[in-house]
């Protein structure tokens, strides 16, 4: 509720100020985790580098194979998983 009064009051301001019409969409950003595991074992992987194609973000897995990139923008995303092994 509080993001949605933010909206209106800063579309409202820039409407008094700039006499235009304003449309925003302020959108948080967002958390992508998981855990990489192996397709025929099932096992997690280790040390595999988790990236957002593209965009020079990049993880890599912890000890139980979990990753996690923080802060990215809410749209869709193409990742690629690599593990040497």
């Amino acid at each position: 509720m509080v993001a949605a009064l933010r909206k209106t009051l800063v579309a409202l301001a820039a409407l008094l100020l700039g006499g235009g019409v304003v449309l925003l969409d302020i959108q948080q950003p967002v958390t992508l985790l998981g855990t990489v595991r192996d397709y025929e074992t099932g096992r997690s992987l280790v040390g595999a580098r988790v990236a957002i194609v593209g965009s020079g973000i990049m993880v890599d897995t912890d000890g139980v194979g979990r990753y996690q990139l923080i802060n990215l923008s809410p749209r869709p995303h193409r990742v690629r998983i690599e593990h040497a092994g």
